[in-house]
């Protein structure tokens, strides 16, 4: 278990990273993944497996490894169609068009977490992991004012998402895991599914490896055997999913004259 998740990222706590110190050796990693990185995306899904030992047969450390795929997933396209409103949102919140990272320890989150590593997963975390609008909420104003296009706007703090860190998100963690993984909705389709980030103190935000953008959420007394995972859909590709993370939060603002 991360050391991070002790500290849950909230609207007015803080957001901690996990280091790579803090990540056990026995990881989940993708078979793929021993191959020269040009060879790891032949395949379009990858099924871990785990791995007993902390290092391979030649004496490369599975971490390291990890970081090897996800420095080279860092330069792999990502495409988008973010509307206007979203671009502008997310630069808010400090991504760039040109924003890319390495996302190995997000990967690492994913995997200690054991959920499935896929492609799309590692493209978008290599440009918008890492990403929180707590800074944007904890310096505005009680009614801060946007303006996009001259059109005055501002934030439902209640619809707005808290980021795309993975080890913050409510169930990024191996107890939890299995009742999404194992979930009708991704079993019958033949998805697999892993977490990119947090919505909220009860909900998190989820990818599937065909592009899907959900929320996963329990419903239920907590600790109670009938708590059951219930899960909406946001956006049916990662471009819809993230227009609409945004769309849900934007009120569009109509500043009126008063009247004497």
């Amino acid at each position: 278990m991360f050391a991070a998740r002790a500290v849950r990222a909230n609207r007015t706590g803080t957001t901690i990273l996990p280091q790579k110190a803090d990540v056990d050796h026995r990881l989940r990693l993708p078979r793929d993944i021993l191959l020269e990185a040009p060879f790891a995306t032949r395949m379009p899904l990858w099924t871990p497996r785990l791995l007993n030992t902390s290092h391979d047969r030649e004496g490369r450390s599975w971490l390291g490894l990890l970081n090897h795929w996800g420095q080279f997933m860092h330069g792999q396209p990502l495409s988008l169609d973010l509307s206007a409103i979203a671009a502008t949102c997310y630069q808010l919140f400090g991504w760039t068009p040109d924003r890319q990272i390495d996302p190995s320890v997000h990967l690492a989150a994913i995997q200690h977490a054991n959920y499935p590593l896929f492609p799309r997963a590692a493209a978008f975390l290599s440009r918008f992991g890492g990403l929180s609008t707590l800074s944007v909420v904890r310096t505005a104003g009680a009614n801060s004012i946007y303006y996009h296009q001259a059109i005055p706007y501002m934030f439902d703090r209640n619809r707005l998402f808290e980021d795309f860190i993975p080890a913050n998100a409510q169930h990024c963690d191996s107890e939890t895991a299995p009742d999404w993984r194992e979930h009708p909705f991704i079993k019958r389709h033949q998805r697999q599914i892993c977490p990119i980030g947090s919505y909220d103190n009860d909900a998190t935000i989820f990818l599937t490896d065909d592009g899907w953008v959900l929320l996963g959420k329990f419903y239920g007394i907590p600790t109670h055997r009938n708590r059951q995972p219930m899960m909406s859909i946001v956006g049916t590709s990662l471009s819809d999913g993230l227009n609409r993370l945004v769309d849900r939060a934007v009120c569009y603002y109509h500043r009126t004259e008063e009247r004497g």
